[in-house]
């Protein structure tokens, strides 16, 4: 039941001292408004919750949901879920950053880049989830859209929920907390300032929808 009401997963990521943004997209729904319960835990029971809110998720984002996670302490994990309907998804880690004053020698990081959909089933994925990293860097190609045929809103989220139908990409997301640029692959290979405005904003849309990133305007 998880699987469907949560058919990509969880993410965190974009951490700061006292912040984190958590991320999923709700299935299995009806058309119209869903309610999201969301919640942050200090332990993986989710017994001792610290924060948690409802919000409201509809067709304009894809259903896609990014929150940001407000007056946490620095420097420390946390965990979170997300619930539908009374579905709950998987718990999930999160982490927020050191303060800016305070040393960050002790901070493990992974480098990705260049995600291919392979026969390899994600098995680096898995390893990073078993090495203990305190975030993962991705660099950029975290999807590859057709050149020419990926063009509106739909066809780019459409890329993003196969890519994350992978159950070993799901699970590494679910312990890693994620810091995520992107490169040309998330638009279309080669892309420069000279491509059509309309499907550059698209791309960019459907980005900031499948990441735990907020755009500017949204971090209030």
């Amino acid at each position: 039941a998880s699987g469907s009401f949560f058919p990509d997963g969880i993410k965190s990521g974009d951490p700061t001292p006292t912040s984190a943004a958590i991320w999923t997209r709700v299935g299995n729904y009806a058309a119209g408004s869903v309610p999201v319960v969301w919640s942050v835990a200090e332990d993986a029971t989710m017994q001792n919750v610290v924060r948690g809110g409802v919000a409201d998720v509809d067709a304009s984002t894809g259903y896609n949901l990014t929150v940001k996670v407000r007056s946490l302490r620095p420097d420390r994990w946390y965990h979170y879920q997300f619930e539908v309907a009374g579905i709950t998804s998987v718990v999930g880690r999160l982490r927020t950053a050191p303060r800016s004053n305070a040393p960050a020698d002790h901070l493990r990081y992974a480098f990705a880049s260049c995600q291919q959909r392979t026969q390899s089933f994600y098995v680096a994925h898995r390893a990073i989830l078993n090495e203990n990293v305190d975030f993962l860097m991705h660099l950029g190609d975290y999807v590859y859209v057709h050149d020419s045929a990926t063009l509106s809103v739909e066809d780019y989220r459409g890329v993003y929920r196969r890519f994350h139908s992978n159950p070993l990409l799901q699970e590494m997301h679910a312990g890693v907390p994620l810091v995520a640029v992107w490169d040309d692959g998330e638009f279309y290979n080669g892309v420069d300032r000279t491509g059509d405005p309309g499907r550059l904003a698209n791309a960019r849309q459907a980005w900031f929808e499948a990441m735990p990133v907020l755009r500017p305007r949204d971090d209030r």
